[in-house]
């Protein structure tokens, strides 16, 4: 996989159902997200996100604070992958679909 990865957390100003349905349905139609959580702890959200570089990055980022009820967004860029599993290695784990 080409381009930047980038890890995102994204904190919302409420946490109602509301709230956190629509953010992640705008989010779901971003091209650049590739996978999102919502996360226990700090923040709301964790986002993995793939860009071409920092211009790109910079246009995604006033996307997403563009979304109604985003309070703060911290980025981290990953340096090197040095895993990337599709599915866990546990014995009798079941797998999801998803």
């Amino acid at each position: 996989m080409g381009g930047m990865v980038a890890f995102v957390s994204v904190t919302l100003e409420r946490q109602t159902s509301e709230a956190i349905g629509a953010f992640e349905q705008q989010v779901s139609n971003m091209p650049e997200v590739m996978s999102g959580h919502q996360m226990s702890g700090g923040a709301d959200f964790l986002l993995r996100v793939v860009v071409r570089g920092l211009e790109h990055y910079r246009t995604f980022l006033e996307r997403l604070t563009g979304i109604g009820g985003v309070a703060h967004v911290q980025s981290s860029f990953a340096l090197k992958s040095f895993v990337n599993r599709t599915a866990p290695m546990i014995p009798d784990l079941p797998t999801r679909r998803r």
